[in-house]
């Protein structure tokens, strides 16, 4: 075989139990590898793979019996473990998009409005943008901390800048 490169769309083969794919020439696996819950074996000798995707971080705790690797056990841990650290070097972004689409006229962008007034203080980042049937809101809150004691109701703060929460910028985009 002369495999260079799997599919991230092996993802779908969720009942695949066994995969063969030694002596090929993977220089890398595909993140959807990680996706295989019902994988049992896995064999990737006599690959030039250099690291490992990190969602097969979830296979190792879970079904995946037997890996056979060109590296021993600990080494296939330190590969895993490095990517991992990859991780950790990103700068979180916290932004997210709405699409609202319905209807003229029944009340969809009155409705974000007083949704993102509550969530942000009534803080519009910019003006707003406007295409032929498209209006785009930017606005700003700052996210409540998860891993502190659990409040009833929504996990935003209204107050203009809370030390410690990271500012969420949410664009809504309204057809």
């Amino acid at each position: 075989n002369n495999i260079s490169s799997i599919p991230i769309t092996i993802q779908r083969c969720t009942k695949i139990r066994d995969i063969n794919l030694s002596h090929n020439n993977l220089q890398q696996l595909s993140h959807g590898i990680g996706q295989l819950f019902s994988l049992q074996s896995l064999d990737i000798t006599n690959n030039p793979i250099e690291n490992l995707p990190v969602t097969m971080c979830h296979l190792l705790e879970n079904k995946l019996t037997n890996l056979e690797t060109d590296w021993g056990r600990e080494e296939v841990f330190a590969r895993l473990y490095k990517n991992s650290n990859m991780i950790n070097e990103y700068i979180p972004i916290h932004r997210m998009k709405l699409m609202v689409v319905g209807q003229e006229n029944v009340g969809k962008s009155q409705l974000i409005r007083s949704l993102c007034r509550k969530w942000s203080g009534g803080d519009i980042v910019d003006e707003p943008m406007s295409t032929d049937g498209i209006e785009i809101l930017k606005f700003q809150f700052n996210f409540a901390d998860p891993s502190k004691k659990k409040k009833k109701g929504p996990k935003f703060s209204t107050k203009k800048r809370d030390k410690g929460k990271p500012v969420v910028t949410l664009n809504v985009w309204d057809f």
